[in-house]
Order: C-alpha cells, then sequence, then structure tokens
C-alpha cells in the first residue's frame, strides 16, 4: 500500500502575463494545505473552492500528478462523478471530470445536460440516460476529442424517449454537434417516442423495438442514418413517421429483408453489393432511390476525367447481378431503376412481384431463373427497350404477353451452358 501526500492547489489566470496569442497564462497556487493518505486519490478527492475546481496535485515520490483540472464552470457544484449548477430549479448536468470514464451512467434526478458536458472524455463509449431526462444540449459533444464512437441507451424504467430529447440545431452544419453518438438502443421498455425526439442525429445504426405503441412526427428529423432495424409490421405502422423529415435513412432492415434504400449523395456501391446478405427485397425498396436513376448516373460519370474509370462505373450501375442470398422480390421493388442495362437474377430467386422492374426504360437484357413459377402483373411494363430475355419455355408460355414485341426469348432448355454462362459473366 503507497504512501501519499496531497497538497492542495488552486489554478488561475494572471492578467499580466500572457501568451503568444494574447491569452492570459494560467498559473497554480498552491494553498499551502495538504494531508496524507494511504489510498490512491486518483479520482477520490476532489473537493470545491471559492473560485471553482481546485487542483489536487499527488505527490508519490519525486512525480507530482494532477488528478483533475479546473472547472469551466461558475455557480457549479460536485455531487458524485458529475458536477451540476448551483441553485437551479433542475438538475443541469454541466461536466463529467473523470477523464478516464467509459460509460456515464446519468443519476435519475438529472433533467437536462448541458453543452460540453462530455467533451473530455475520450474514452467515453455509453452513455445512459433514465426517464428523468428531458434534454440534452446540441453542444453536449463539441471537442470531446472521443477516440471511437459512444452508443446512447437508456434505463429499463424509461418509457418514453421525450419530444426534442435533442433541441433544433440552427447551426449551418445540421449533424456535428451530435456527430460522436453513433447508434442508439432502445430498450423493450419504451412505448414512445415522441415528436422531433431523436432529430440531428449522425448514426450508423438505430434498432426501433417491437413494444413501441406511438411515435410522432419528425422523429429523425435532419438525421443521416445509415441502418434502422425494424419489425415489418413496425414498419407498415410507423413508415411515414421514420421517414418523416428525414431524406438520408440509407437503409431500413426487417430481418433479412430490406424493405427501404436511399442514397443520392454519391455513388457508394452497386446494386448487387448492396443486396448481398438478404435473402428478400420488400415492395418499393428501390423504387425511391436515385442513384439507381439513369439521370444521376450521368451526373456522376461526368465528375471522372479517366475514360477507363468511366467504362468501370458505367458497368458496375447498369449490369446489375443480384447475388444467390435472395430468394424473393417484392411489388415495384426495382421501379424506376432508369440506370439499369442488364439484370441477373440467380437460381435461388422464386417471386417476382407486380410491377418488380416497372418503368426500367433502359432495360436491354434480364435473365429470369427456371425456379420462378410465374411473373407478377405488369412485372416489366414500360421497359420499352427489354431486347433479350432469357428464361424457361414454361414461364414462356405463361408470360410472352407480358414482353415487349420487339422482345426475343432464349430458353434455358436449349442453350448450352456454356452460353447461358456467357451470358450471365
Amino acid at each position: 500500500m503507497g504512501r501519499y501526500v496531497v497538497k492542495i492547489a488552486k489554478k488561475k489566470y494572471n492578467p499580466d502575463k500572457c501568451d503568444a496569442r494574447g491569452y492570459p497564462i494560467e498559473e497554480i497556487e498552491y494553498t499551502g494545505e495538504e494531508y496524507e493518505t494511504t489510498i490512491d486519490p486518483d479520482g477520490d478527492y476532489v473537493e470545491m473552492g471559492p473560485d471553482g475546481w481546485e487542483t489536487h496535485t499527488v505527490i508519490d515520490g519525486e512525480k507530482p500528478k494532477t488528478v483533475f483540472k479546473q472547472s469551466h464552470h461558475d455557480n457549479a457544484e460536485l455531487i458524485g462523478k458529475f458536477v451540476y449548477r448551483k441553485d437551479s430549479k433542475k438538475k443541469i448536468l454541466l461536466e463529467c471530470p473523470y477523464k478516464e470514464i467509459t460509460q456515464a451512467v446519468v443519476p435519475d434526478c438529472v433533467e437536462e445536460i448541458g453543452s460540453f458536458a462530455f467533451d473530455e472524455c475520450p474514452d467515453l463509449k455509453t452513455i445512459v440516460l433514465p426517464p428523468s431526462v428531458k434534454r440534452i444540449d446540441p453542444e453536449a459533444f463539441v471537442n470531446h476529442g472521443f477516440h471511437d464512437s459512444v452508443t446512447l441507451t437508456f434505463t429499463k424504467d424509461v418509457q418514453t424517449i421525450p419530444s426534442n430529447l435533442i433541441p433544433n440545431n440552427t447551426s449551418k452544419l445540421p449533424f456535428l454537434w451530435v456527430y460522436y453518438i453513433k447508434k442508439i438502443i432502445i430498450p423493450d421498455s419504451v412505448t414512445r417516442i415522441e415528436d422531433y425526439a431523436l432529430q440531428n442525429m449522425s448514426l450508423w445504426s438505430i434498432t426501433i423495438p417491437d413494444s413501441i405503441e406511438y411515435m410522432g412526427k419528425g422523429v429523425f428529423k435532419n438525421s443521416s442514418i445509415s441502418e434502422v432495424h425494424i419489425s415489418e409490421a413496425g414498419w407498415l405502422r410507423f413508415k411515414d413517421n421514420i421517414l418523416d423529415g428525414c431524406k438520408m435513412i440509407k437503409k431500413v432492415i426487417c430481418g433479412k429483408k430490406l424493405v427501404y434504400y436511399n442514397s443520392n449523395s454519391i455513388l457508394y456501391d452497386s446494386a448487387d453489393s448492396i443486396l448481398k446478405g438478404f435473402s428478400e427485397i420488400g415492395d418499393e425498396a428501390f423504387s425511391q432511390n436515385d442513384q439507381m436513376k439513369e439521370e444521376y448516373l450521368i451526373k456522376e460519370l461526368k465528375k471522372l476525367n479517366n475514360e477507363n474509370d468511366k467504362v468501370r462505373e458505367f458497368k458496375k450501375y447498369t449490369i446489375v447481378k443480384i447475388p444467390d442470398s435472395v430468394q424473393s422480390i417484392g411489388k415495384r421493388a426495382f421501379m424506376g431503376c432508369t440506370a439499369w442495362r442488364t439484370v441477373i437474377l440467380p437460381d435461388s430467386v422464386t417471386y417476382l412481384g407486380d410491377e418488380a422492374f416497372k418503368d426500367c426504360t433502359n432495360l436491354q437484357e434480364i435473365a429470369i431463373p427456371k425456379n420462378i413459377p410465374f411473373l407478377g402483373r405488369n412485372t416489366f411494363e414500360g421497359c420499352n427497350k427489354l431486347k433479350i430475355v432469357l428464361l424457361s419455355k414454361k414461364l414462356y408460355e405463361k408470360s410472352k404477353n407480358v414482353f415487349p414485341q420487339t422482345t426475343e426469348f432464349l430458353f434455358i432448355e436449349d442453350v448450352p451452358p456454356s452460353l447461358i454462362d456467357a451470358f450471365i459473366h
């Protein structure tokens, strides 16, 4: 067990001494008070002085060590692990001085988390909110310097995520202040998500549990979300609420089913790489996606100066090979994907919904596997440039009137496997 001498000091700014930028230089003034302890005071001993934080310097041998730095806040008090505002009707969390903290469990008395509250907690991984928290300042995480992403979650007695939990930010960069919260976990205890509750977020993923009974308007307004995970019933019920005011949700996933995809800022992935791992493509999953439209492709190709790059990107986004994980393609799943020229459906696909390729106006070739027993209604309506279709004779007899009159047909039964491979590859 070590022996420690704790010398108490105060930080102050000397207006007569300035640095190169003209700011007063910070100095440490020892009070003369000290005490001995056999307990390492690092993280255990902090007191408040009249001018803010007192700095405890631990001297063990000849190496002094500062435990805490001076607080940024006036009129503050330390209770437990957090700094709170004094003389306030509601408990406002101002600061977490524990730099080494990895999980911040906010006490149930806290109603508000103030600006810069966690800006000096570089190892923070998780923030757990109790039912009492009604507001998180948009600047709570400014300049925090987190090395990794932070997960926001809630205690298991939280039933409602309140309206405007993170108030609307008038900054020109609406996602800046909550950029490092990358994942939100909503427990099954939550039944209500109120209006604009999780606006202005920039998330990798969020899971919406089946326990949700009510979802307000603009819940994710002005947010950027890579993935929303939700049950099919939840998606059907809350689709409009989820998309309300949020144009930057990339994927909505129901188990192994992709029900929504929208990426219209830059070319991210080809369609076949996007679909990899999914067994079902939901109704209208791609119908709102500008990335799969011809005018968007042309605009992006103009940005490339190298001709080889242009050819490669053109093929990447116009020749679509649906991955063999996919078994079902829903109604209007690919409607309006006007950039597509060639589509290869794998043998794993057994269902093709109504109007699945409607208005794919530049589609010229498609390979339909023999395991599809029938085509949905108006599957290829508006595909007037469709020239070659590879399919089974049985499917042709059932569906030949679905295709344009100028279409040529190749039958799987008559075509040598090598030619089928050539068509596919």
